[in-house]
């Protein structure tokens, strides 16, 4: 019986409880906050990681790439005998 009454009483103070609409407006925006924040933090993270992939990627595959120097570093290629350029040459007549 005395924990029928007690219910009772809250109830009636529950129910006489005056909602503050200021106090509604403050929740509201703290949650809508709360919800916009979470929104707004994970396309960062997101771009963030696939930089970091690529970045990790592009070493790797840097570190498989070896560059082999030539014996020497240039070729000699006489053009006026590949492509008989010869004939159109001075020196050859002289």
């Amino acid at each position: 019986m005395k924990t029928q009454e007690l219910l009772d009483k809250l109830i009636d103070a529950e129910k006489n409880i005056v909602p503050d609409s200021e106090l509604k407006k403050k929740i509201l925006t703290e949650t809508t906050e709360q919800q916009h924040k979470h929104y707004v933090l994970w396309p960062k993270l997101a771009i963030a990681a696939s930089i970091a992939i690529v970045f990790m990627l592009g070493v790797k595959l840097g570190g498989k790439f070896n560059v082999h120097e030539a014996a020497y570093s240039s070729i000699v290629i006489d053009d006026n005998k590949i492509e008989n350029l010869d004939f159109y040459s001075d020196a050859v007549y002289e």
